[in-house]
């Protein structure tokens, strides 16, 4: 029997989803959320370490074709009085570099690597989350958090996997 598990989005309970490499997923049956059971969570130690082993290269072309539908979204709805913030920008906030080349004013924040919490402390126009939100251990949490820093009228950007792009436009969070 498996462990019961709430929606750490949603608070709804869950179920068992399946087994992949000897960790166990949940789904919700509300928001359709997949969560990870919180046992299989990495220390933050081992996290950071995790994640210093992606190539994020800001000079790399590659990576800077993998991002560009993001780039792409922002300058399709923003202009450059706009302010955004990449969220979980990584070990190389590489959208972060290709946006301030065009003249868009952007904020960092990573717990890890540009853990400026001032960034916190503003408003923006729009945030992008780039292959971060899988990572959320409390997303119902995050979630308020990003809602608390965007103006009237702003979107969440979010990029969860390769080939996948939400805009999220927020009018209210409950």
């Amino acid at each position: 029997m498996k462990e019961k598990l709430n929606c750490t989005l949603c608070e709804t309970p869950t179920y068992f989803y399946k087994k992949d490499k000897s960790k166990n997923y949940y789904r919700c049956p509300n928001c359709d959320a997949i969560l990870l059971h919180p046992n299989y969570y990495l220390p933050s130690i081992k996290e950071k370490a995790h994640y210093q082993t992606h190539n994020n290269d800001v000079e790399d072309i590659r990576y800077q074709n993998f991002v560009l539908p993001i780039i792409k979204q922002v300058i399709n709805n923003y202009d450059k009085r706009h302010n955004g913030l990449d969220f979980g920008a990584g070990t190389g906030p590489v959208i972060t570099k290709l946006l301030t080349d065009k003249g868009y004013n952007i904020s960092l924040y990573d717990p890890f690597f540009w853990n400026d919490e001032t960034a916190l402390l503003n408003k923006y126009d729009f945030i992008i989350l780039s292959e971060v939100i899988e990572h959320f251990h409390d997303a119902k949490k995050e979630f308020n958090l990003l809602n608390s820093l965007l103006n009237e009228k702003s979107s969440l950007i979010i990029r969860p996997s390769p080939n996948t792009i939400f805009i999220i436009p927020i009018i209210f969070w409950l």
